[in-house]
């Protein structure tokens, strides 16, 4: 691969591994998070810039045994980062993948990046939303109707879509995050 990088003018190592990482994204032979496109080097995330996962069941095993976390589901999609090794290391199951405690932060990052689980503003970091986690059933809100809503705050969302779009209520909730009330 350096050969043919070198034979069509292409030197310095960083620019190949940059190459490679990319073709192999494309070809869904690894996950590589290097700068997106348009995104300057200087704008990366600098732990994921250098992370190329080579086996993608390694990376959606992490995934599956956060969504499989039952005090996570419990707790209406809210996960506690202090979790993590229950979750990922000290969860007792046979036939589950044990990750490293020096993995945990990466983990954490490549779950934010495909919107599995997003870091939480007032947590500073400690807490995510998983937004498949989210109860769907209507919840009780402390707001009143429309015509008692004199001092009260007022939500109101009225969506009609011609198709199913999948995944749309939890982009939406993840998005709306630091607007949510959460019952701790």
């Amino acid at each position: 691969f350096a050969k043919i990088c070198a034979d069509c003018g292409v030197t310095d190592t960083n620019d190949h591994r940059t190459l490679a990482g990319t073709f192999m994204n494309r070809l869904g032979r690894a996950v590589w998070y290097g700068p997106s496109a348009g995104e300057t080097a200087g704008r990366a995330d600098a732990l994921l810039a250098d992370t190329l996962v080579l086996d993608a069941v390694w990376l959606s095993r992490a995934f599956v045994q956060v969504l499989e976390d039952r005090t996570t589901r419990e707790s209406g999609g809210m996960l506690d980062h202090l979790r993590f090794p229950s979750i990922w290391t000290d969860h007792g199951r046979s036939g589950w993948y044990k990750y490293s405690p020096d993995e945990y932060e990466r983990i954490a990052r490549m779950m934010r990046r495909f919107d599995v689980a997003l870091p939480t503003r007032a947590s500073y970091g400690q807490r995510s939303l998983v937004p498949q986690l989210v109860p769907t059933l209507r919840p009780d809100v402390p707001w009143t109707a429309p015509e008692d809503a004199a001092g009260k705050r007022l939500v109101r969302l009225a969506c009609q879509l011609d198709y199913q779009a999948e995944g749309l209520m939890a982009r939406f909730i993840a998005a709306t995050e630091p607007y949510h009330v959460y019952l701790d």
